[in-house]
C-alpha cells in the first residue's frame, strides 16, 4: 500500500508507475489518498501483465532516447557505446520527430549516412530497432516499423589477425623482450580467444590446471559481455606458459597492473605497449589490435580442423552465425587440398570417378 504523507492540511502520495516515473497527488482526506493509491497500483499491475493498455502519448524520439539510456543503457557493460551512437547519429536527425511518425523518416536518415561503412550503419539501425521495441513494450508506439539494414559481407581484409604460426612466434618473441607481463598476457589471449576485459578479470582461482580448464566469469565491469560464464580449455602451447607465469606471479589476479590491481581498459598494455611490440617485431602499427588476438585464435582453430560448435562455446557466442564471422580461412589452409580430384585429367574425362567407397 502507498502510504499517504501529511502535506500542510492535506494528504499527499507519490506513487511510481511501471516506467519508473514518480507522480505526485494531493487529497483533502487521507482515505481518499489511500483509495487512489490502491487503484493506481492495481492499474500498474494490469498494465505490466498486459491485461490493460496505457494510452499512447505523442512521445518524441528524444523522449525514447532519454528513457532508454536511463533505464537500459545504464545497465550495460559499456553504456558509452549507446550514448555515442545516439549523440552522434540518432539524436541530431530524429530528436523532434514523433515516435509514431518515425517510419516516414528512416529511409531519409539512411541516405544521410551513405558515407558510413555498411557495418557502422547496421549497428546504428540495430540500436534504433532495439529502442523502438522498448517503445512498443511500454505502449509508446502502436507497432514497430520494419527497418531494413544494409547487407554486408565480412571480407578477409575486414579482419586483423596474425595469419601464420611464424607471425605468432615473431610477435611473441618481441613481446617477451619488451615486457614480461605483456608477453604472458598476449600469449594467453592468442591461445584462448579471450577479450581484453576477460583477461583483466581473470583470477588464479578461475584456472584449474588438473582439468586444464579456464572459467571466465568477470570482465572490466564485473560482467562478461553476454553476462554468462564460459569454459575454455587450456591448449598444449598455453599450458607450460601458464604454469611458468603462475610461479612468477603468485598474487590473486592473473594479469595485474604495476600496483598489483586489476587492469583497466585504458591501461597501456592494451594499446601503447602493443604498438611498441608490433614495431619491434617488424609489423606495421595498424597490423593488429588487442581484439585481433581473438580473431587469431578463432582462425587458427578452424585452420587446424577445429569444431565450429566448440569454437562457438569457447568464444561465448549465442549465435553460430557470429562464430562463422571469425572462422575465415587463411589462403594456406587449402594446401592439403590441392591434390583432390587429381584423377580428373584429360585422358580420364568421360569416365565415372569413384569419389566415395560405400
Amino acid at each position: 500500500m502507498i502510504k499517504p504523507i501529511k502535506h500542510g492540511n492535506k494528504w499527499r502520495i507519490r506513487p511510481t508507475d511501471m516506467l519508473g516515473k514518480r507522480h505526485s497527488y494531493i487529497f483533502d482526506k487521507r482515505n481518499d489518498a489511500i483509495d487512489f493509491g490502491i487503484r493506481f497500483q492495481s492499474d500498474q499491475l494490469q498494465i505490466k501483465s498486459g491485461s490493460k493498455h496505457v494510452q499512447i502519448k505523442n512521445k518524441t524520439c528524444c523522449d525514447l532516447f532519454e528513457y532508454y539510456q536511463m533505464t537500459y543503457s545504464s545497465q550495460k557493460r559499456n553504456p558509452d557505446d549507446d550514448a555515442s551512437i545516439i549523440r552522434a547519429h540518432l539524436n541530431p536527425f530524429f530528436s523532434k520527430i514523433l515516435l509514431n511518425d518515425i517510419y516516414l523518416h528512416v529511409e531519409q536518415f539512411k541516405l544521410t549516412k551513405k558515407h558510413l561503412k555498411p557495418k557502422t550503419l547496421s549497428n546504428i539501425l540495430t540500436l534504433l530497432t532495439t529502442m523502438l521495441n522498448v517503445a512498443f513494450e511500454i505502449r509508446w508506439i502502436e507497432h514497430v516499423p520494419k527497418i531494413r539494414k544494409p547487407r554486408f559481407g565480412m571480407r578477409e581484409k575486414d579482419f586483423k589477425y596474425l595469419r601464420t604460426g611464424d607471425e605468432i612466434k615473431r610477435f611473441l618473441i618481441a613481446a617477451k623482450l619488451k615486457d614480461e607481463i605483456a608477453y604472458y598476457l598476449y600469449a594467453f589471449a592468442i591461445y584462448t580467444g579471450c577479450r581484453a576485459g576477460e583477461c583483466a578479470g581473470l583470477e588464479w582461482s578461475h584456472i584449474n590446471f588438473e582439468r586444464r580448464l579456464i572459467t571466465v566469469q568477470k570482465s572490466f565491469q564485473n560482467l562478461t559481455k553476454n553476462n554468462e560464464i564460459k569454459h575454455i580449455p587450456i591448449l598444449d602451447p598455453l599450458l607450460p606458459l601458464l604454469r611458468e607465469w603462475r610461479l612468477k606471479n603468485p598474487g590473486n589476479i592473473v594479469f595485474p597492473n604495476r600496483n598489483g590491481s586489476m587492469l583497466r581498459e585504458s591501461n597501456q598494455i592494451f594499446q601503447e605497449c602493443l604498438k611498441h611490440v608490433l614495431a619491434s617485431a617488424g609489423f606495421s602499427l595498424g597490423y593488429i589490435t588487442f581484439h585481433s588476438f581473438r580473431h587469431t585464435f578463432a582462425s587458427h582453430w578452424m585452420m587446424s580442423s577445429g569444431d565450429l560448435f566448440k569454437l562457438q562455446k569457447i568464444l561465448g557466442h549465442k549465435s553460430i552465425d557470429m562464430t562463422q564471422r571469425y572462422s575465415h580461412m587463411s589462403p594456406d589452409a587449402f594446401v592439403s587440398d590441392y591434390g583432390r580430384l587429381g584423377d580428373f585429367t584429360a585422358e580420364n574425362r568421360g569416365k565415372i570417378l569413384k569419389l566415395f567407397e560405400i
